[in-house]
């Protein structure tokens, strides 16, 4: 992964140093626009069974503010300043899932829980992507890095309609009516990855923008064992992005 990334990055680099260093154009824009997605596992693990509901957080604004370096007509560099709100809420079917939820009375169990689980999950993070840019008749396209600071988590739930084995999963049956976990705590501030976008412009100054990333680094820290999979913040957004060029 590492090694992925350090290539990207010297490709990133070298585009830069391979045209005019000198800007020729200027453009200066802001972008406001709306996430869908957020915390995800990846692999997509066994042990959820299904999906019986997925509802993209109602608030989460993606606010940019841009400054293109247009190297000539075609190529250039764009760096962001950026504020996201990452969130969703997913309502599953698992079997044997390791995970420590709280009954009634604080009491806190850990082991393999079958039954109904449901994860809501909103985070903010401040961010600042750089971008290699093309550019084509209204068609401008970007491949990027970013870098994230988690200003906001929250990462909660409950467990219900099952049961849990305590330990491992040929241990004590205990029925779960309505348990809660909060896995807050555990998130990563920091957050890095990959971003793509492209954007079309509708106009002189107004444009479409919709923008892909996939994070690179964990979403929980590597001492959080309470989850049995990995999770990344893999997220789309669409947008509407204005701009002003200064020759």
């Amino acid at each position: 992964m590492k090694k992925s990334i350090n290539i990207l990055a010297c490709t990133i680099l070298l585009f830069v140093c391979s045209i005019n260093i000198k800007a020729q154009i200027l453009e200066y824009s802001v972008e406001l626009g709306v996430n869908a997605g957020g915390s995800m596992p990846v692999p997509f693990p066994n042990e959820i069974r299904e999906i019986q509901k997925w509802q993209p957080e109602w608030f989460a604004p993606h606010i940019a503010m841009e400054t293109l370096y247009k190297f000539n007509d075609r190529f250039g560099i764009a760096v962001q300043m950026a504020f996201d709100r990452k969130g969703f809420t997913v309502v599953s079917r698992v079997k044997s899932m390791y995970s420590e939820i709280k009954t009634e009375g604080g009491v806190l169990n850990t082991g393999n829980f079958t039954g109904k689980n449901t994860m809501r999950v909103q985070n903010s993070y401040l961010s600042i992507p750089v971008f290699a840019v093309i550019c084509y008749n209204r068609w401008k396209s970007g491949l990027g890095l970013y870098a994230a600071y988690c200003t906001h988590a929250s990462f909660k739930g409950k467990a219900d309609d099952g049961y849990i084995r305590i330990g491992n999963p040929t241990g004590e049956q205990i029925e779960i009516q309505s348990a809660h976990f909060d896995f807050s705590q555990n998130i990563n501030r920091p957050d890095f990855g990959l971003l793509l976008f492209t954007r079309r412009q509708c106009s002189r100054n107004l444009a479409i923008t919709v923008e892909a990333g996939c994070g690179l680094s964990a979403v929980f820290s590597s001492e959080f064992s309470a989850l049995p999979f990995g999770m990344r913040n893999i997220c789309i957004m669409t947008g509407i992005n204005y701009s002003v060029s200064v020759n």
